[in-house]
């Protein structure tokens, strides 16, 4: 299944470039399709690619580069970037390099020489260069639509890239704390493009992005890190905000083989969406009336791919999926001010996170599908946590118990989530024991390891298939279940105890 997978979205990515346009989820409905079924007892579910070869899996990724939905944004197909070759500057370097305070370019009139442009008239032919500048402070690329590259340069404040549609490649830059398509009043399309190969300290908010986000290093981070105040909050007061990466809006994105040194937070935002799963562009919701395309705003596709990547955090919760704040992030804002965002609509997900490492905690699915009185009809989700490897590292709780920090007993959770086809499989989950239990030993409580932990699912099917676990006390805790039908095969959890009711519900199929 992995191979499959991973093999579909390399080639989907090099049959544009590295770009992705047109993929249609394969087992997920697409505009216009009846709803989805039930899977019943088989393994797989949306998405799976059991059964096909290597071949199949190749023609699949040659047509859905080449399928572009015009129905999503006319005349918005993908740009053909090559991966960006070069190297990130190092602060040493840097001292070295021409220097400006700050570049700041609003509209296409503002890629000029004195802005730090140094090659290219914003073709996709022959982009606009950004290349070899030490900025001290703010680099601000706003409200565009010309073709650029951002290459090779030190940006020792804020990297802004806000509403420069789909034509954008930076690559090979060192970056204090990046923002992309902040909560602004503009003019511009989502951007998109490639950011790649970069080395970032923060990304303070990758926001309603739709590109292709890959091969960067982010983190480790200090509270100097940010140059601005992140908006989104952690999930709980009292501890220390560990995250490295907000990223939030994520329609169309595929986040891909990077690596972060601290918390990832991956939070939904309905108002950002296209019609169907990997359409080429999102629904425009800005300030320009001729950009208006007359799409229907009360059914909103959803899609990301969070693959390949690794996490190391040994003080935060590893990577979260977030829905908590549904409303707040699902009607009109500064950046989206189409008013029928307002109505009553039908959201329709789908999550991939697939082959990712996370080191030091666990991955946490923290509200998927939330309720909301703007949702008169079932809104269908897919989500599928497949492949990955997570080894939590005990962590010492203090004394009497008290944690200063996230707990990480548990491997893989899942809570509050609901109208969702949710497929667990092939995970490897790990504990690294030994940490000391605080000075008052006697007084803390032995913590209770968990690989999987279901709770508060509600009108779905779940499938818990495959996976593997070591060290842990309990291989799936499972409760407060409603109208779900799940099963629970396969799995090797070691001297484990395999299964735990943590409250009445249905007991898994066999």
């Amino acid at each position: 299944m992995s191979a499959h997978r991973v093999l579909l979205l390399l080639l989907l990515t090099a049959s544009l470039g590295g770009c992705v346009g047109g993929l249609e989820a394969p087992g997920a409905p697409q505009a216009g399709d009846a709803a989805p079924h039930d899977h019943g007892d088989h393994d797989h579910g949306p998405g799976d690619d059991h059964g096909h070869d290597d071949a199949d899996a190749g023609r699949h990724g040659a047509d859905a580069g080449h399928g572009v939905r015009h129905d999503a944004q006319t005349g918005m197909e993908r740009p053909a970037f090559s991966e960006g070759e070069g190297r990130v500057p190092s602060a040493e370097e840097a001292a070295s390099l021409p220097q400006l305070s700050r570049i700041r370019i609003i509209g296409d009139d503002g890629f000029v020489p004195a802005n730090g442009v140094v090659a290219g008239n914003g073709t996709l032919a022959d982009p606009y260069v950004i290349e070899g500048w030490y900025v001290t402070g703010e680099m601000t690329i706003q409200d565009t639509d010309a073709c650029v590259v951002v290459r090779e340069n030190y940006v020792g404040g804020q990297l802004t890239l806000n509403w420069n549609g789909i034509c954008v490649h930076a690559h090979h830059n060192f970056v204090r704390d990046l923002r992309v398509n902040e909560n602004i009043r503009r003019t511009g399309y989502a951007t998109g493009g490639f950011i790649e190969h970069n080395e970032v300290e923060i990304v303070g908010q990758l926001r309603h992005y739709d590109g292709v986000f890959r091969y960067n290093t982010v983190g480790p981070a200090d509270p100097g890190s940010l140059y601005d105040a992140v908006l989104e909050t952690v999930p709980y007061d009292f501890v220390v905000d560990r995250r490295v990466a907000n990223i939030d809006g994520f329609n169309q994105g595929i986040i891909h083989g990077n690596t972060f040194h601290g918390s990832v937070d991956l939070d939904f935002h309905g108002h950002h969406h296209g019609t169907g799963f990997f359409a080429p562009h999102s629904h425009y919701h800005g300030d320009t009336l001729e950009r208006e395309m007359g799409h229907d705003h009360t059914q909103r596709w959803t899609s990301v791919v969070f693959s390949q990547n690794h996490i190391i955090d040994l003080e935060g919760y590893g990577l979260r999926y977030d829905d908590r704040n549904h409303a707040g992030d699902d009607r009109t804002a500064a950046s989206e001010q189409e008013e029928t965002l307002e109505l009553d609509h039908v959201h329709r997900t789908r999550v991939e996170l697939v082959g990712n490492t996370v080191e030091g905690a666990g991955l946490w699915i923290d509200v998927f599908n939330a309720d909301d009185e703007r949702h008169p009809e079932r809104n269908d989700g897919w989500l599928t946590i497949e492949d990955n490897t997570v080894v939590l590292h005990e962590r010492d709780p203090g004394p009497l118990g008290i944690y200063d920090r996230y707990e990480a007993t548990t491997g893989i959770l899942v809570q509050t989530s609901k109208e969702l086809e949710l497929r667990v499989a092939g995970n490897d989950l790990r504990v690294a024991r030994g940490a000391d239990s605080g000075y008052l030993d006697v007084l803390s409580p032995e913590p209770v390891f968990r690989a999987l932990r279901l709770d508060r699912i509600t009108d779905g099917t779940v499938s818990v298939v495959g996976n593997t676990a070591d060290g842990f006390d309990v291989g799936v805790a499972a409760g407060r279940f409603d109208a779900v039908s799940w099963r629970l095969a396969g799995n090797d959890f070691g001297g484990a105890q395999e299964f735990e009711a943590a409250d009445s519900g249905p007991l898994p199929q066999r």
